[in-house]
């Protein structure tokens, strides 16, 4: 970058929730590969290998996730204000309220 500072890129942070989306778990136990000392390589080679390689696909899931989410979590909150600007003064109608109930 000509004449300007160069930000430094930022640190990865797992996220520990990520273990409870059957997505991730699917990702790590496709791309994890098993140790085999018979390849000569060390073990802890090995492991930096596999973290190394979970980091780089993670980050755009992480990514493609939580745009899904807000995506999701718009869907709602529009759902929610069309609820309530329905007749009814305010009130709503049971039929309101079991969408409301469906959107849990």
């Amino acid at each position: 970058m000509e004449g300007g500072i160069h930000k430094p890129p930022s640190p990865f942070k797992f996220n520990a929730t990520w273990l409870a989306d059957e997505s991730f778990q699917d990702l790590v136990q496709t791309h994890w590969r098993p140790f085999d000392p018979s390849l000569g390589t060390p073990a802890g080679v090995h492991f930096a290998r596999n973290l190394k390689k979970i980091k780089s696909l993670t980050i755009p899931w992480a990514k493609e996730k939580r745009q899904r989410e807000e995506r999701e979590l718009r869907t709602t909150v529009e759902q929610i204000e069309a609820i309530y600007q329905e007749e009814n003064g305010g009130f709503l109608s049971n039929s309101s309220k079991d969408t409301l109930k469906s959107l849990e």
